[in-house]
């Protein structure tokens, strides 16, 4: 299963000297998400770490900010759940991006980081127990995905839908909680993301479970 994101860890570091910068980037973000997914959490966090200071030096404040909304969905995982809101909230201060224009005043973020934000803002809210907060989290960021699809949409759903799973869990909607599940499976069954199909299969589980649950009570 870590076959894959272990070649990515070990790639040569020529080809990221010897490449453009937009590929250079790619590799500072895909190595430390790659070893959070094998579960090397603090390695992936000093990753971070390292190319957040390497590209601050170049005063490259576009990767930058991308290693650090990166980092901040990482500090979900790590579980200190009020640091990554607080990580997240100066990207969310921040108007939506679209098509090159802004939809709101003030410095844009791209799509793709500004939905990492939402999403994970919103599940370290659910991990805080600010059940009203991290739904308006996520669906900010399922509606931001209808009105204007984005690369790597796909994926980032995949989180979006286990969070709305757990929320309903938890709130005892088993009923809603178990089409979401279902949901989740399908878009996970869809891709080779052998951790989220995993996460997936758990939550349907759950969601059967917590449904019996309710009807002994």
């Amino acid at each position: 299963m870590t076959g894959g994101y272990r070649l990515l860890c070990e790639s040569p570091n020529s080809l990221v000297e010897a490449d453009l910068a937009r590929a250079a980037s790619l590799h500072h973000i895909g190595v430390p998400w790659s070893l959070s997914l094998m579960g090397e959490l603090g390695a992936a966090l000093s990753h971070y770490d390292a190319s957040i200071a390497v590209f601050e030096k170049n005063d490259d404040t576009f990767a930058v900010r991308s290693f650090q909304i990166h980092r901040s969905a990482l500090l979900f995982h790590v579980l200190p759940f009020q640091g990554a809101v607080q990580s997240c909230l100066p990207v969310l201060s921040q108007g939506e991006y679209c098509n090159g224009n802004r939809a709101s005043g003030g410095t844009t973020v791209p799509p793709p980081e500004r939905r990492i934000a939402l999403i994970y803002c919103g599940l370290a809210e659910m991990g805080l127990g600010n059940i009203a907060s991290a739904l308006h989290r996520l669906h900010s960021a399922e509606e931001e995905m209808a009105r204007h699809p984005a690369h790597l949409d796909w994926y980032w759903r995949l989180a979006l839908e286990w969070g709305v799973v757990n929320i309903l869990i938890a709130e005892r909607n088993p009923a809603a909680a178990a089409v979401r599940a279902e949901q989740l499976s399908n878009l996970a069954a869809q891709t080779d993301e052998r951790t989220w199909q995993a996460l997936a299969w758990e939550a349907c589980a759950r969601g059967v479970v917590a449904r019996r649950n309710i009807g002994r009570d």
